[in-house]
């Protein structure tokens, strides 16, 4: 007598096989929402680090004596201006790093000489250090898409505080 499978077996085997299908596709979905996320939020957090680096680097450039100082930072409501004074002279020039911070609906931008930095910054607080030397960044938000909602997700949004960035040397009060 030849051995065949049953109606009720070849319902449960398939019923097996759906699970682990399944299973392995919400795995796949899960992992890639995880990635997506992850590559999001890294993105946002390189071009916040630039920007840190960025006038890091600029200010360690930076020439001032004590009457004149080598960072001049001045914010209005959605404008900050940052100036960065590289040849000593107290006077804006073209050897002079000026970055404009506009956190107005649908700007979002942050550009230092003509050269775009960010799009995505949607909050920002800067001021010169209280010691004349260097400038403090009370606060630099950035988000994934600035015109959406914040969502860990979907649209992380990265919150720098409390920076304190100064010339590599101190300004000397030169006759």
């Amino acid at each position: 007598m030849k051995k065949s499978s049953t109606l009720m077996e070849l319902i449960i085997s398939i019923s097996l096989l759906s699970v682990i299908i399944l299973g392995a596709v919400s795995f796949d979905l899960a992992s890639r929402n995880f990635l997506q996320s992850s590559e999001r939020k890294t993105e946002v957090l390189n071009e916040i680090m630039y920007i840190i680096d960025y006038l890091q680097k600029e200010l360690s450039e930076a020439t001032g004596t004590i009457d004149n100082n080598a960072v001049s930072v001045s914010c209005a409501g959605v404008l900050c201006t940052v100036t960065i004074d590289k040849d000593g002279d107290g006077v804006v020039d073209p050897e002079d790093v000026t970055c404009i911070v506009n956190v107005s609906s649908g700007t979002n931008r942050m550009t230092c000489d003509g050269t775009v930095f960010s799009e995505r910054i949607t909050a920002s607080s800067m001021a010169a250090a209280g010691d004349g030397y260097g400038m403090v960044i009370n606060n630099l938000t950035l988000r994934y898409d600035p015109a959406e909602v914040v969502d860990a997700k979907t649209n992380p949004e990265v919150i720098i505080s409390g920076i304190y960035l100064a010339p590599s040397a101190q300004p000397l009060d030169l006759p």
